[in-house]
C-alpha cells in the first residue's frame, strides 16, 4: 500500500525583455507499507520413524495441490498440516520519503542567436525504512534505514541558434539518484517476470551524478529532425545489483563509475500520394542509435556496505573496469509507420536491438564468479491505432503484436570458452486488442 502527497508552485518575473527569473518550491511525502509472510507447510504428526524431514511426510499428490485446496479444512484435518513462518525477522516494513526543495533559475537571451538557462536547486530529504512489529514477541529486526541528506544541485544550458532550425546546446548539471524502497527493504520477494528472487540492502546510500552533454539539432521540416550528441557522466556511489551465495539478487554501492557515449537520432516523413485514398497518409521513418561505454572504478582500499555480510571490501563485490549493470554498448531503435494527418490512424513496425549487457554481478568469493549477462538481441513489434466516432464520442481501437520473431530471454555467465545459461526461457509472442471511449 502506498500514499503519495505532493505540492509545488513557482513564480516568474521578467527583469527586462531578455532576462527572466523564476523561483519555486516542491514538497512531497511518500509512504509505503510492505508485508510479506512466508510459511512452510509441514505435517510432522504423520511421519513414520525418526528422524525425518517433516515437509517430506506429505504424499506427492498433496504437495502439488493449489494453495486454496492445500489449505482447505478437509486436507488440513486429514494430514494434520501445520504452518511455520520462515521469516520471523522482517515480515513487514514501513517506508517513507519526505522531500523539500526550493529552486531558482534565470533565463538570459544574450543575443538573437545566444541564450543561457542557469539555476540551482536546494533539496532536503529524509528517507526511512523501519521494520513493523508483527509478533507479540518481536524478533531481532535491526534492518532499518535513515538517510537524511541535503544537496545543492546546479544546472546550466547554453543554446546557440546557428540559423533557423539549426541549434547547438551545451549543458552541465549535478543530479542525485536515491535507492528505491524495494532496494532498501531487507525482505525477500520473488519477481515472476524475471524468475528471480530479490532482497534489499538497508545500508544503501544516495548516488551523485555529474553530467555534461553537447548536442547539435537540425529541424529541417515540421516534426522532422536530425540530431547528434555526446555525453559524459561521473557517478559517485552507483547502485549495482549482485548475486549472493544463496543466489538471491541484492544491491550495493560501488565506489565510482564513469559513463560516456554518443547518440544519433533522425526522423523523416514521406508523402505517399498527392490525391486519392493515400493523400492524407504519410510514411514515417524514425531511427535512433546510442553508443555507450561505462566502467566501474574500484580501488584496493575502497569499501562498501552490505547488510549481514562479513566483508566490506568493495573489490569482493565489484571488479575495476567492469561495465555498469544494465548498460549495452549499442542500442538501435527503428520505426517504420504510416500515419493519417486527418484522423487517428497509425500502423507502426518497431525494431529494437541491444547488445549484451550485465544485469548482475556474479556470486562473490575467491575468485568471484563471472558476471551474469543478458543478450537482448533483436526484437520486432507491431502496433496499430485507429480512431472512430461513435454516437458523437471518440472511440480508439488498439492492436499490439509483441515479439513477432519469438526472441528468447537469455542470461548467461561466460568464462573463457565456457558459457553457462543462468536464467533463459521462451518469452513467446503476445497479441492484445483494446478499446477506449472518451466521455
Amino acid at each position: 500500500n502506498e500514499d503519495l502527497w505532493a505540492a509545488s508552485g513557482d513564480l516568474t518575473y521578467k527583469l527586462d525583455p531578455n532576462v527572466s527569473v523564476t523561483i519555486g518550491g516542491t514538497i512531497s511525502d511518500t509512504q509505503r507499507t510492505s508485508s510479506r509472510r512466508q510459511f512452510q507447510i509441514l505435517a510432522p504428526s504423520i511421519c513414520e520413524g525418526a528422524p525425518r524431514d517433516p515437509s517430506s511426510c506429505l504424499p506427492s499428490g498433496v504437495t502439488i495441490l493449489r494453495p486454496d485446496y492445500l489449505l482447505s479444512a478437509s486436507v488440513i484435518k486429514s494430514f494434520k498440516i501445520g504452518l511455520i513462518e520462515s521469516d520471523e525477522g522482517n515480515p513487514a516494513f514501513l517506508a517513507q520519503l519526505r522531500n523539500y526543495a526550493g529552486y531558482g533559475k534565470a533565463n538570459w537571451r544574450i543575443s538573437d542567436a545566444l541564450s543561457i538557462d542557469a539555476g540551482v536547486r536546494y533539496e532536503w530529504a529524509n528517507q526511512q525504512v523501519d521494520p513493523v512489529q508483527v509478533f507479540a514477541v518481536p524478533g531481532a529486526a535491526t534492518a532499518g534505514t535513515a538517510l537524511k541528506q541535503n544537496y545543492w544541485l546546479p544546472a546550466a544550458t547554453l543554446t546557440w541558434e546557428i540559423e533557423t532550425g539549426l541549434q547547438a546546446r551545451l549543458s552541465g548539471s549535478k543530479t542525485i539518484a536515491r535507492p528505491q524502497f524495494r532496494e532498501l527493504i531487507n525482505q525477500p520477494y520473488y519477481d515472476p517476470e524475471s524468475n528471480r528472487e530479490y532482497r534489499g540492502n538497508p545500508l544503501l546510500i544516495d548516488s551523485q551524478l555529474y553530467n555534461a552533454e553537447a548536442r547539435l539539432e537540425w529541424y529541417f521540416a515540421p516534426q522532422q529532425r536530425v540530431s547528434a550528441a555526446g555525453f559524459f557522466k561521473r557517478i559517485d556511489n552507483p547502485i549495482e545489483a549482485f548475486i549472493n551465495s544463496t543466489f538471491t539478487t541484492s544491491y550495493a554501492n560501488a565506489p565510482k563509475a564513469l559513463l560516456f557515449g554518443a547518440e544519433f537520432d533522425v526522423q523523416k516523413d514521406f508523402q505517399i500520394a498527392e490525391s486519392g485514398f493515400f493523400a492524407p497518409r504519410k510514411l514515417v521513418l524514425v531511427g535512433n542509435y546510442t553508443f555507450t561505454k561505462s566502467k566501474l572504478q574500484v580501488g584496493a582500499a575502497d569499501k562498501t556496505k552490505v547488510f549481514g555480510a562479513f566483508s566490506t571490501n568493495a573489490s569482493d563485490y565489484f571488479k575495476d573496469g567492469a561495465k555498469l549493470t544494465g548498460q549495452s554498448d549499442h542500442i538501435v531503435n527503428l520505426q517504420v509507420g504510416f500515419e493519417n494527418g486527418d484522423k487517428l490512424s497509425q500502423q507502426t513496425l518497431l525494431v529494437t536491438y541491444a547488445s549484451d549487457r550485465v544485469i548482475s554481478r556474479g556470486v562473490f568469493g575467491s575468485p568471484p564468479q563471472p558476471d551474469v549477462n543478458e543478450r537482448p538481441g533483436i526484437r520486432v513489434d507491431f502496433v496499430a491505432r485507429e480512431g472512430f466516432e461513435v454516437f458523437g464520442r471518440e472511440l480508439e481501437l488498439k492492436f499490439e503484436a509483441r515479439n513477432l520473431t519469438g526472441r528468447r530471454h537469455r542470461e548467461f555467465q561466460k568464462s573463457g570458452a565456457n558459457i553457462l545459461d543462468v536464467n533463459s526461457y521462451d518469452v513467446g509472442r503476445s497479441i492484445s486488442i483494446s478499446a477506449s471511449l472518451k466521455f
